[in-house]
């Protein structure tokens, strides 16, 4: 057994990239944009459907046209031609019609926008570190201060496991 407690230290290095007060356990690094996560899957998918069920085709037409309108439809040319009965002279839009579903209404893409763009600021992630700008810099010095504060938070990770590291080795050192 190794002595620790006459280093006046516990037998344990933490390495808590995000500390929290009175509590052991650490923080994942994704937990603190978990809510937006969940939302943002949940949501994709659910739209995701919404959109692969709007795209079906659904066509009605006269009894009259079905066995025509039928065979062209399942073809599936390109271009396919239908003959229809001069007898009729009706509008052709009476005859056959597309049916469309509502579509899928742009408040949710709005809405899906604003809740990534909470994501990334909440779990650490920029523009800057994606390597994209929202506007044109004028001069190096802005593009520098920029990039110096997009990486306060990795080089303040870094300098937490730097320092966790040494404590690791003091006690192997002790050990």
């Amino acid at each position: 057994p190794v002595p620790f407690w006459k280093d006046n230290q516990w037998p344990v290095a933490l390495c808590d990239l995000y500390e929290r007060c009175n509590s052991p356990w650490p923080v994942a690094l994704l937990g603190t944009g978990l809510g937006e996560l969940m939302f943002l899957n949940v949501m994709t998918s659910l739209l995701m459907n919404r959109v692969y069920s709007s795209s079906r085709d659904i066509v009605a037409y006269l009894k009259s046209a079905a066995s025509n309108v039928e065979q062209a439809l399942s073809s599936g040319k390109y271009h396919d031609f239908i003959e229809i009965n001069d007898v009729m002279h009706q509008d052709i839009n009476k005859m056959i019609q597309f049916l469309r579903q509502p579509e899928v209404n742009g408040d949710l893409f709005r809405v899906l926008g604003m809740v990534s763009d909470m994501f990334d600021k909440r779990v650490g992630l920029s523009d800057m570190m994606y390597g994209i700008a929202q506007t044109q810099s004028r001069s190096a010095t802005d593009v520098q201060v920029r990039q110096q504060n997009s990486m306060a938070r990795p080089e303040d990770m870094a300098n937490t496991v730097e320092a966790w590291q040494g404590d690791v080795a003091n006690k192997e050192k002790f050990a």
